[in-house]
């Protein structure tokens, strides 16, 4: 049932250039053993050549001597060119008188020779020669070869050829041994001859030069023809391997968009089937379309169209079947896998016509939609959570709005209870009602700093503290908020190191933890709380960066959190808590808070077993010690001008009323804009401004800029009921400035302005 698949088989490239390389090698080397064989032919034909001409040359010069010994020589007129020779004056009729009286001298044939072949090369160039290792005449001595070749003869040589050099010109010489004969005796006898003895020899020297010439314009023409040829068979090759490469190309593309569709039709995640023209049997199906069904590659059974739809469907078979008006229709659908389970599916299904125009098979195509309806719930899902975090963000504006306003008010309130704590007696009746108000007051303020951290605006304020310590003030709460049926069973007696932190925020990672593992034992268990201090010596993947850190860990032996939930219990609105018992926020919130101290959070779980997490802090260096509850200490007197400036009454008059008798000169203001004209008509700059951020019309940190920038000496205070990150709407603060957090302390102010005049070198 599964495509077919396609192998082509096709002549690969490197095969084609293979070929057509060694073609090429093969075709150069039979051009260059021709080359060579030619080359070769052609030098020893010239060899030849030259040296038939040689032996034409010495046979005359044979004849000549053998004609003259003959003779027993000639005479010939005495001339200035052929004197009587004076090696024969042995000879008693040398020099003779014709009867008219003309003198005539005797030439043996060794002087006849010797002229007649100086003429000779005279004319021709070629040199001919008559010598003997024994010679009458020193004229007639042999050179080196000549001696060598005259040796020779002695050992039974017969002739003697070199291709030599002379006087720097190419030569081929040749030399033959003779014979002394009767007419050789009439000269030589008295150099103890006989007839038959090897007298000497006659060398014939022809030059080379016009053969080398013959040779070399044969030799260039042999060469311009087989480079020719050379070329003419790479041409030839190359234009086999072109063709051939170009149908392997052919061939080749054909292939790939065969085995491209194959590809497609074999790896698609979208089922794929033929359908046969009868309308109901498929013919073939793709991998993902058997796999979608719950059939292996191979199908028991021959699919039919009919199996396909799900009973419920099983009358919806014309979308399938019936394309009149139509030739391509898509429909959702359900279908039946093999295990009888039911699915969603998108159908297309497409007919394809033949070349007469007749409608054929038809293409199913037939993708799986469970994910897409998945997806689609998923969406409506968090559109809910969306609408849920909407409104929660409404909620936490509207918080962090009242506890602005509620700060404000508990500042006069706060202000002036401690104001009046300073100037009542301790043993003053009416002290005891100051300090309760005062606690109400802080109590308050606890609930404001609340409403913030909701909201997330909390100007947040860190400093060294120790996790037992905060675990020990916590256990009373953490005891009430678990509940009786469950132990809380604290493991903190070991010292740890200490931690920079916020301590509430610290405080709400722990409640948060804890109130997780309460809801996770309905029935009761047990929850346990342990700090240790911990080593990182390697980094891991996903554990802390290596160094030291305070754990903190909170186990509860409750129902575990499922595998499939692990991954997803950080992210907000997450929750497996049943609807409106749960926010999905508070693991969000502890992993944010973690985070943002530079700690890291691991949970380890079993589903049935319980759960643990772990938090780690980084620890601060030995000797950090922890930061001390500030003691109560004297308001620090001053004598600087301060412009106050508040649009709420309450603030301004409290501020007054705490700086004025510190020896403070204190000026109000309502507004940025009433500051602003205050502090130009001043003769002299104010020593400090101190503003509320959040003020009608010009902010107070615009205001801040704007005195910054005019009256640089003037330091500046920002007041805010809100946070650093965000006030509400308006501009976010930063660190360039010293910002006061409301309730207002009056000790807080007074030791605030002094750190702000009489900084610490």
């Amino acid at each position: 049932m599964r495509a077919p698949v396609v192998k082509t088989k096709s002549l690969p490239y490197r095969f084609i250039s293979l070929t057509g390389a060694f073609a090429a090698v093969f075709w150069t080397i039979c051009i260059l053993a021709s080359y060579g064989w030619n080359v070769s032919k052609e030098r020893a034909k010239t060899r030849e050549v030259a040296l038939s001409t040689a032996h034409a040359y010495f046979n005359k010069d044979q004849a000549y001597r053998l004609w003259a010994t003959t003779h027993g020589g000639v005479y010939v007129p005495v001339t200035d060119e052929t004197p009587p020779n004076p090696y024969l004056d042995h000879v008693k009729e040398r020099d003779i008188e014709t009867p008219s009286g003309r003198k005539l001298t005797l030439m043996n044939p060794a002087y006849m020779l010797r002229q007649m072949m100086q003429q000779y090369s005279n004319l021709y160039g070629v040199r001919g020669h008559i010598t003997s290792l024994n010679t009458l005449n020193p004229i007639n001595r042999p050179d080196e070869w000549e001696a060598e070749a005259l040796r020779s003869f002695e050992a039974g040589v017969k002739e003697v050829v070199d291709f030599t050099s002379v006087d720097g010109q190419p030569y081929l010489r040749l030399m033959h041994p003779f014979v002394t004969e009767a007419g050789c005796l009439k000269c030589h006898a008295s150099q103890g001859y006989v007839v038959g003895d090897i007298r000497g020899g006659i060398s014939v020297s022809t030059p080379m030069a016009p053969f080398l010439d013959i040779e070399r314009q044969t030799l260039r023409a042999i060469r311009l023809t087989h480079a020719a040829l050379l070329l003419l068979g790479y041409g030839s090759i190359g234009l086999v391997a072109w063709r051939a490469k170009h149908r392997t190309r052919e061939r080749m593309r054909a292939e790939r968009i065969i085995r491209k569709w194959a590809h497609i039709f074999e790896s698609a995640d979208w089922g794929v089937a033929l359908v046969a023209r009868d309308g109901e049997t498929l013919e073939t199906a793709n991998p993902a379309f058997l796999a979608m069904h719950g059939y292996s590659d191979t199908p028991e059974k021959t699919l039919r169209l009919s199996d396909l739809p799900a009973p419920e469907n099983a009358g919806e078979l014309s979308p399938y079947v019936r394309l009149s008006e139509t030739r391509r229709r898509t429909f959702e659908s359900t279908h039946l896998r093999k295990d009888g389970t039911v699915f969603p599916v998108l159908v297309t299904i497409t007919s394809m016509s033949n070349e007469t125009g007749e409608t054929g098979n038809m293409v199913l195509n037939v993708q799986d939609i469970t994910e897409l309806k998945t997806a689609q719930k998923e969406k409506d899902a968090l559109h809910e959570q969306l609408v849920r975090a909407q409104r929660l963000e409404s909620i936490g504006r509207l918080a962090g709005g009242v506890a602005h306003d509620f700060n404000n008010l508990l500042s006069a309130i706060l202000g002036y209870t401690e104001l009046g704590l300073l100037r009542t007696p301790p043993d003053s009746e009416v002290r005891e009602y100051l300090v309760a108000a005062n606690e109400a007051g802080e109590k308050a303020a606890g609930v404001a700093r609340q409403l913030l951290a909701f909201s997330r605006k909390q100007v947040l304020e860190t400093k060294v503290l120790n996790l037992n310590t905060v675990v020990r003030n916590m256990a009373g709460l953490l005891k009430q908020a678990v509940g009786e049926g469950v132990i809380l069973d604290l493991s903190i007696s070991s010292p740890v190191k200490n931690i920079i932190a916020n301590p509430g925020q610290i405080e709400q990672v722990l409640m948060n933890l804890c109130v997780n593992a309460r809801d996770a034992m309905p029935e009761g268990g047990r929850l346990g709380i342990e700090t240790h201090n911990f080593e990182v010596t390697e980094e891991r993947h996903s554990g802390p960066p290596a160094g030291q850190y305070v754990g903190l860990w909170v186990s509860d032996t409750g129902v575990g959190i499922r595998a499939e939930h692990i991954d997803k219990i950080f992210e907000p609105f997450f929750t497996t808590k049943e609807k409106d018992l749960g926010t999905g926020l508070g693991l969000a919130m502890v992993h944010g808070i973690v985070k943002q101290h530079g700690g890291h959070v691991e949970v380890h779980t079993r589903e049935g077993e319980g759960t643990t997490f772990t938090v780690y802090f980084p620890a601060v260096p030995e000797g950090v010690r922890e930061t001390p509850p500030r003691a109560a200490e004297e308001l620090r007197p001053g004598n600087e001008r301060i412009l106050v400036v508040d649009d709420e009454p309450a603030i301004q008059a409290l501020v007054r009323d705490a700086l004025t008798p510190l020896g403070y000169k204190v000026c109000l203001a309502g507004s940025s804009e009433q500051a602003m004209a205050l502090m130009e008509a001043s003769p002299r700059p104010f020593d400090l401004l101190l503003a509320d951020v959040i003020l009608r019309g010009m902010s107070g940190r615009a205001l801040a800029e704007r005195v910054r920038t005019r009256w640089p000496q003037t330091h500046v205070i920002l007041m805010t009921g809100y946070g650093y990150s965000e006030t509400a709407g308006h501009e976010a603060l930063d660190s360039s400035f010293d910002v006061l957090a409301k309730p207002l302390s009056v000790a807080d102010l007074s030791e605030k302005l002094r750190e702000t005049f009489d900084p610490v070198a």
